[in-house]
């Protein structure tokens, strides 16, 4: 199972996208525990306002943007962003999500309806930094989410505090109202740089249906590579990265491997690698800082890129994961396999996408058009699989779109049609840069 949006895979009981998450209904619900998310999930939301507010006394505060041009001085808002979608598809289902990215605040909500006789699912949560205006006290993020499918509620709630040593302790917990899958969790890590290289230690533990795991990870980077590695008794991951030099001024090769394989836990057997790579990446999703929240599994808590347990098809997240259209310029792909316990693949999918007039040096409204193509065997992931496709029918898919920024705004278009099922769909984005 893959993430929805900057993140990435998880066991059955953290963060993977585009998988049947395997439940035992509980037909009690605990309603005291979500009053109680409720009430905290609304503070951590007042909070987040009081203290974007407090922007202006906030000095010498600097944050990587994940993606884009400044387009304001606020250190709370710099970098920052807007971002809405929509997905149509053929059968008449479709997605909407939402999302404030922000150095002090990143929480959205969202919403996919189904026309096809599925219940809707609604979903919002946010992840806050309260001391971001007094470094010296430390850093402090607190996050909460919430999913809601008919009778069916998911919540989550998680925080951390460092100190300005880099140690930092933290813990959160996971509510299902219909499932035995809840989860507890608690962590110690150490953040620190060796000369040109960042690095950070975790050890972990965790309870997760009523059994008690430890584990730990690990993840070292400089300005080009990254590798990382973790283990948290229910699944290993293990990620690389690579960000090549600036080589001309559109020439700049990304790469990423991330592999999941929950094989070794309880629950679960599946194993999962997505590669996604760019020739023009200039940043997001396959930086290194966005790549920290996949590779630090579902308790490492980044707020780069905030990933929780609830980041799956089941229960996804405003926190979406960039489209391949959107890793970078000239030519962009991501390919995705998951096999179960027998190793035979469950999902298969390869997406491409090509600016042809960026390699001619084409500057105007032509070189943010591309082309592209997909193919999925024997099942592939939304939005590559056409709902219309039957269970292990592959597909051959072609698309077009362009990705454009008229002053402060992003807006990019993606029409993608599958020949094998005669399926079209329809993504509509657009990103307005703080």
């Amino acid at each position: 199972m893959l993430s929805n949006n900057y993140g990435i895979p998880d066991s059955p009981a953290k963060s993977m996208v585009d998988h049947d998450l395997k439940t035992e209904i509980n037909v009690v619900e605990n309603l005291y525990s979500n009053s109680v998310f409720e009430t905290a999930f609304k503070g951590i939301c007042a909070a987040s306002l009081i203290f974007a507010q407090s922007a202006v006394y906030a000095q010498d505060y600097t944050q990587s943007a994940v993606n884009a041009d400044d387009y304001t001085q606020s250190p709370y808002f710099k970098g920052g962003k807007l971002d809405s979608n929509f997905n149509y598809y053929d059968n008449g289902d479709f997605a909407n999500n939402n999302i404030l990215w922000t150095p002090v605040f990143k929480g959205g909500a969202g919403t996919s309806i189904s026309q096809t006789g599925g219940q809707d699912l609604n979903y919002y949560g946010g992840y806050v930094r309260p001391l971001v205006a007094k470094p010296e006290l430390g850093e402090l993020f607190l996050g909460a989410q919430q999913v809601l499918q008919g009778d069916r509620i998911s919540s989550e709630m998680q925080g951390e505090y460092r100190l300005p040593s880099g140690w930092g302790i933290g813990g959160g917990f996971v509510d299902r109202s219909q499932s035995k899958q809840d989860a507890k969790f608690a962590s110690v890590s150490y953040k620190n740089q060796w000369q040109d290289i960042k690095y950070q230690v975790t050890t972990q533990w965790q309870r997760f249906d009523e059994k008690d795991y430890g584990g730990g990870y690990i993840a070292a980077y400089n300005k080009e590579w990254m590798l990382s590695y973790g283990n948290d008794g229910e699944q290993w991951r293990s990620t690389f990265g690579y960000v090549a030099p600036q080589i001309t001024e559109k020439l700049r090769p990304a790469l990423e491997v991330l592999y999941v394989d929950n094989s070794i836990g309880k629950i679960g057997a599946d194993k999962t690698l997505m590669v996604s790579g760019s020739l023009g990446f200039s940043k997001g999703f396959l930086s290194h800082e966005a790549r920290m929240g996949r590779a630090m599994g579902p308790t490492g808590m980044q707020f780069s890129n905030p990933l929780g347990y609830l980041n799956t098809g089941t229960d996804p997240t405003f926190n979406r994961r960039a489209e391949a259209w959107e890793l970078g310029g000239l030519f962009n792909f991501r390919y995705i396999n998951s096999s179960d316990a027998s190793g035979k693949p469950r999902t298969e999918t390869f997406e491409a996408n090509l600016f042809p007039a960026q390699f001619f040096d084409i500057d105007n409204l032509l070189s943010s058009v591309f082309i592209g193509g997909g193919l999925t065997n024997p099942n592939g992931t939304t939005p590559y699989k056409s709902t219309l496709a039957k269970t292990d029918q592959a597909g051959v898919s072609g698309s077009m779109g362009y990705i454009k920024r008229f002053g402060a705004v992003d807006t990019n278009v993606r029409l993608q049609h599958d020949f094998d099922v005669d399926d079209t769909q329809v993504y509509v984005g657009a990103q307005y840069w703080l």
